[in-house]
């Protein structure tokens, strides 16, 4: 009888976790995100989070930021990464970039 309860409690929560979807890619914002907020940074396929960042105070100034050239504020951010999950994951920096 137990099992019965234990199996059904974990498709009871494997139904309410498919129903939350996938991460994606934000749209695009009309303005930049507040300086320090949050940010997650997902795998090229949006299914593991493999670091946290927040916005950066560089992010208030078009320019070149490592090496990577922002034409507008709209175009790109930048972020400080402050923890990394999945140490060596590969990230798509720019539309670019391939």
């Amino acid at each position: 009888m137990y099992a019965a309860k234990d199996a059904y409690a974990s498709l009871l929560i494997y139904h309410r976790l498919a129903k939350i979807p996938i991460p994606i890619p934000l749209p695009q914002l009309q303005s930049q995100p507040p300086i320090h907020a949050p940010v997650l940074i997902y795998s090229l396929n949006h299914k593991k989070i493999i670091a946290e960042a927040r916005i950066s105070v560089s992010a208030q100034v078009p320019g070149t930021h490592c090496g990577i050239t922002t034409a507008s504020l709209r175009d790109a951010t930048a972020i400080n990464v402050i923890k990394l999950i999945i140490p060596g994951a590969l990230i798509q920096v720019s539309a670019n970039e391939k």
